[in-house]
Formats: structure tokens, C-alpha cells, sequence
């Protein structure tokens, strides 16, 4: 079982590596009982000071992936 310092380690080390900024925005998918999702969607950008967007079901998140690679390609089918 990860301790309390464990994660917050972790979610030191993440910023070391990978600077968060108060401009960002982290999309959380995963559920918060998830290790990776508490230390990486939630810890890590509370520390940073940035914002969560949370998704209501990936089926959601994969919807709005898919729909825009679809207008993506059909600009440039168009060539917009």
C-alpha cells in the first residue's frame, strides 16, 4: 500500500519532470480509485495550481476524439 508520502514523492517527482503551470487544463478519465489518476489527474495539478476537467464517461471523451479527428480531416478535405 502507497503512504501518504509516497504520493505526494510521486507527484513531486511528476513536476520536477514535467513543469505545471497555472494555465493548464488536465482532463481526468480515469476513476479517482485509480493510484495513477489520484496522484496524476488530481495531486499533481492541485500542486501545480492548475484546473481539472473531469469527464462524465470516456464513451463521452472518445466521442469528442473522434468527432474531431473527423472535422479535422474533412477541413482538409475541404481544404479549409
Amino acid at each position: 500500500m502507497l503512504s501518504h508520502a509516497n504520493i505526494l514523492a510521486n507527484a513531486e517527482a511528476v513536476l520536477e519532470l514535467v513543469p505545471g503551470y497555472r494555465e493548464d487544463l488536465y482532463l481526468s478519465f480515469l476513476p479517482l480509485s485509480h493510484a495513477f489518476e489520484r496522484t496524476a489527474g488530481y495531486y499533481v495539478p492541485v500542486m501545480a495550481g492548475s484546473a481539472v476537467a473531469f469527464a462524465l464517461a470516456l464513451a463521452f471523451l472518445l466521442f469528442a476524439v473522434g468527432l474531431s479527428y473527423y472535422l479535422r480531416h474533412l477541413n482538409r478535405f475541404l481544404g479549409r
